[in-house]
């Protein structure tokens, strides 16, 4: 490892600057970079091995909106379906709920599914899936929404791991 001065540009500007950036030899960067990359994708292979499926046939049906990679995952805004699965997640704009909060509700899952790995589905997906059929019921018994979807696990732990807005730099690993 060794220091040099060399050009780059800021985050916050775009313009080139001049400055010092810490080196590592390419052999200690770029194999710890793809093993970190294979780690996360074997960590989370279910959910994103469930999650193509789900893209392709969203993909295949028309359904896709708006197709984007934020916060380090590939985005699909959609009609009505909500959900995330590894690398993928599906979002829509929900029932007079800001677009944004929606997605970052949804970004708070993938940080549950990197937490938790394979246990991601059990742990979290069939608890989840459980509330949307309960709200399903609520809405067609009562005719309401049922206002204590996201107040149960899993739902509030996935808004407490949410960023707090777009862009925030402690999720958008680009």
């Amino acid at each position: 490892m060794h220091e040099t001065e060399t050009e780059f540009e800021t985050e916050t500007g775009g313009r080139p600057t001049r400055g010092k950036r810490i080196l590592h030899a390419p052999s200690a960067t770029c194999p710890g970079r793809i093993c970190s990359v294979v780690l996360f994708a074997s960590w989370e292979l279910p959910q994103s091995v469930l999650g193509a499926l789900v893209l392709a046939a969203v993909l295949l049906g028309g359904s896709a909106l708006e197709v984007s990679r934020r916060y380090g995952r590939v985005c699909v805004r959609t009609g009505r379906l909500g959900v995330s699965l590894g690398a993928f997640v599906f979002w829509f704009r929900g029932s007079g709920r800001d677009p944004e909060e929606v997605l970052r509700h949804e970004i708070g899952h993938t940080v549950q599914s990197r937490l938790l790995g394979p246990l991601y589905l059990p742990v979290v997906g069939l608890p989840s899936m459980a509330r949307v059929g309960y709200a399903m019921l609520h809405r067609r018994r009562y005719g309401t929404r049922w206002r204590n979807y996201r107040k149960g696990f899993p739902e509030n732990w996935a808004d407490r791991l949410a960023p707090r807005r777009s862009g925030h730099r402690r999720w958008d690993h680009r």
